[in-house]
C-alpha cells in the first residue's frame, strides 16, 4: 500500500480526489462496502502511520543528540568567525 501511495505522490497525485479515488480502486465493490472491509482499511492505515511515527521517533532519539552537537559547534564557529572580525 505504501509503494502505490509513494507512487501516486511520486506522480503529483495525492491530491484528496486522487486519494479517495484509489481507495475506491482498492475494493471490489466501491458502491457497496462492508463495514468490516472499512475497518480493516482504516486499521491497515492506522498501524502503517503509527509504524512510521514511531519509527521516526526513534531515529529522532538516535540522531538527536548528535544533530543538536553538530549545530551547537556550527554556531560556536559562526561566533567566534564573527568575533575575529
Amino acid at each position: 500500500m505504501e509503494d502505490a501511495f509513494k507512487k501516486l505522490q511520486n506522480n503529483g497525485n495525492n491530491s484528496v480526489d486522487n486519494l479517495v479515488n484509489w481507495m475506491k480502486d482498492c475494493v471490489p465493490d466501491a458502491k457497496n462496502v462492508e463495514y468490516s472491509k472499512f475497518v480493516e482499511i482504516l486499521n491497515t492505515l492506522a498501524t502503517e502511520n503509527k509504524r512510521n511515527v514511531d519509527d521516526l521517533m526513534k531515529t529522532l532519539s538516535d540522531v538527536g543528540p548528535k544533530l543538536m552537537n553538530a549545530a551547537t559547534a556550527a554556531v560556536g564557529a559562526v561566533k567566534d568567525a564573527l568575533a575575529l572580525k
